[in-house]
């Protein structure tokens, strides 16, 4: 069998020959052309028939491609320069022939390692995939800016890297809308947004910033050559800003902007994971979140909503389900879960522990769920008493995507689901009188605005009762079966980005 060090030598000695700088420089310009349409420099060469191209599909070039080239590029590549301007990914023939080595490395590893589970290849896929197909946008960074806003957590947040929510969220809007233009910023630069200094600056930079050469190593360090080669972390995802000598002066880049729009929004948390009291303070953030976007969204008045309660069944001091969602037609039944999916699961391929570790986590959720839906079915709810007739949906709401689709995932999921029904002394056969749904805030964002047009029972009803849906992600399934509904869900806090946006006046500039 040909080892996969014959097959990497020739990216490795390929890339060898380039200028680093130059290279993240280009790799920047093919990500900002995916990502927001934007436009090649004119010293990049790319041809006619790419910029024609109607999808990346047909331009046969990726974005997750892109952030494994910047990966071996901070491996490999020369710090000092080209030693010949002819090896340059510049010239659009050496990218092309760049990326054909990934390709033809990536292809190698498949057929050199055994396939393992059908349900892991697909998972870590979807994981690696599917983020890139949804561009940064003014929703995404409501959502977090307003989550992280919240008190109790904006405390943790503080202590933790010395910012306040908005101070962080003006510097990483304010540097996202800088590097959408310009590849580098000299260092120091001049502050020009309202209530920052240079001292909120460098705060920003301990977090989100590195030095190239530290950068280098870490990547390196990171580097295995084998079957998880192609979804290794990127070190870059932690530490997005580069810090690096350009012209004679200390410059700050940004190789792959969307990096560093993912770390200060979703990212945060791993800044806060150990510090005192965040888990609660997070968990009670995206709770209060939910309740924000549900009476955002309800438009129209149809929908009655009632928030989490305390009960008791004796002795036994009780909370009902977070959020419920009611119409005529029917009642949803909303828990919102931070938990987040450990890169493990997103990633491992040799064994299917990490991800049924997970699976078991959430299947643990949907029956907490319903073991207080049966408190409800039985007359203990104080605020919400027991409809008989009315249908019941149960909704897992997630933060970020679990990307759990599929039947494969779903029948693992349910086999786990009903063990601990039986575990719980609950029917069995719930889980297809009433049936579980799980979905991330984004897809709730857009539900919310579907049920507020059409009945919960009609949405929900036709989610669950069709075996083919069933395995859908909540989110395509409602631009599929609502489309004009779907089409017609928008920003629910447009004035969060407007609030912060005219704070950034006339922004830092270097």
């Amino acid at each position: 069998m040909t080892d996969i060090f014959d097959t990497y030598k020739p990216l490795r000695n390929y890339l060898r020959k380039v200028g680093l700088i130059e290279s993240l420089g280009v790799i920047r310009a093919y990500v900002q052309h995916f990502q927001f349409g934007a436009l090649f420099p004119p010293d990049i060469e790319v041809p006619d028939w790419f910029l024609q191209a109607r999808s990346n599909v047909d331009k046969k070039v990726f974005e997750w491609e892109l952030d494994v080239l910047a990966r071996e590029l901070l491996i490999h590549a020369s710090p000092l320069g080209p030693p010949d301007p002819r090896y340059t990914l510049r010239r659009w023939s050496y990218f092309a022939g760049a990326v054909n080595k990934l390709k033809d490395l990536e292809n190698e590893i498949v057929s050199l390692y055994p396939q393992g589970s059908i349900l892991l290849e697909l998972h870590r896929i979807a994981h690696r995939e599917f983020p890139w197909q949804r561009p940064p946008n003014a929703t995404w960074l409501s959502r977090y800016y307003r989550i992280f806003s919240y008190p109790d957590l904006d405390a943790v947040l503080h202590g933790a890297t010395g910012l306040t929510a908005r101070e962080l969220y003006l510097l990483g809007l304010a540097f996202a809308g800088l590097y959408l233009d310009q590849f580098a910023l000299y260092y120091p630069p001049t502050i020009e947004i309202p209530g920052l200094t240079r001292d909120h600056f460098d705060r920003f930079l301990k977090h989100f910033a590195l030095d190239l050469e530290q950068l280098r190593a870490r990547t390196a360090a990171a580097q295995e050559l084998n079957d998880n080669y192609p979804y290794v972390f990127n070190p870059l995802r932690v530490h997005p800003i580069v810090g690096v000598e350009l012209r004679g002066r200390l410059a700050l880049v940004a190789p792959i902007p969307t990096f560093l729009f993912w770390r200060f929004t979703e990212g945060v948390y791993y800044e806060l994971l150990n510090q005192p009291s965040f888990a609660n303070a997070y968990g009670e953030a995206f709770q209060r979140y939910v309740g924000d976007v549900i009476e955002r969204a309800n438009r129209t008045s149809r929908l009655q909503f009632y928030p989490e309660v305390e009960y008791r069944i004796g002795k036994d001091r009780k909370d009902s389900v977070d959020w419920i969602l009611e119409d005529d037609s029917g009642l949803l039944f909303v828990e919102s879960k931070t938990k987040r999916l450990q890169l493990r699961a997103k990633t491992e391929i040799r064994s299917t522990e990490a991800l049924e570790s997970e699976l078991d986590k959430l299947a643990t959720f949907i029956v907490q769920l319903y073991k207080t839906i049966a408190d409800y079915r039985s007359g203990h709810y104080p605020h919400v008493p027991y409809r008989p007739g009315k249908p019941v949906y149960p909704l897992v709401l997630t933060l970020e995507e679990w990307f759990s689709f599929g039947p494969r995932i779903h029948t693992v999921l349910d086999q786990r689901v009903a063990v601990r029904l039986e575990e719980a002394d609950l029917p069995r056969e719930w889980l297809n009188e009433m049936s579980y749904s799980t979905c991330s805030v984004a897809a709730f964002e857009k539900l919310v605005q579907v049920v507020d047009a059409r009945p919960i029972a009609e949405v929900m009803g036709r989610k669950i009762a069709d075996p083919e849906f069933r395995g859908w992600l909540l989110d395509g399934f409602l631009s599929h079966a609502f489309p004009a509904e779907s089409h017609a869900a928008r920003n629910l806090f447009p004035e969060t980005l407007d609030e912060l946006t005219a704070a950034i006046a006339p922004n830092a500039q270097g």
